[in-house]
């Protein structure tokens, strides 16, 4: 059962809906929360997209196959968000290495321009993976 989330009750690697979407937190400080979408697998996959686990699937009540695809949007938190579940702990951790990656390689492809993270954010991730991208 979906329960609206306070910004205090969230946590990395939960799952929250919004109107439309749903959303997996990848990092939350203070009331800023980096999302990544939870989206049904289309045919063009791109190569951030992290495939959803059956089972993680089966618990968020995602019918079909569905993937996590980490391009970072960064948001209030509990602006409109109900909390639907939380991801495996392995998923997450997958997401967040794809996220990383992806991050680092959006760096090189184009240098002359911010990333997309920091130009939207002002999120510091101190001694985390993600550090060198958001610094």
């Amino acid at each position: 059962m979906p329960v609206s989330a306070s910004p205090a009750a969230l946590a990395c690697g939960d799952v929250v809906r919004t109107s439309h979407t749903r959303w997996v937190i990848m990092h939350h400080q203070g009331t800023h929360l980096l999302l990544c979408p939870l989206q049904p697998a289309g045919a063009p996959r791109h190569r951030a997209d992290v495939p959803l686990p059956w089972q993680d699937g089966l618990h968020l009540g995602c019918m079909g196959d569905y993937v996590v695809q980490c391009r970072p949007v960064r948001r209030l938190a509990g602006q409109g968000m109900q909390k639907i579940g939380t991801l495996s702990r392995s998923c997450f951790r997958h997401a967040r290495a794809a996220l990383a990656t992806e991050l680092l390689q959006r760096r090189k492809e184009t240098p002359h321009k911010a990333p997309y993270a920091l130009a939207a954010s002002h999120i510091r991730l101190p001694r985390h993976p993600l550090h060198i991208v958001f610094s």
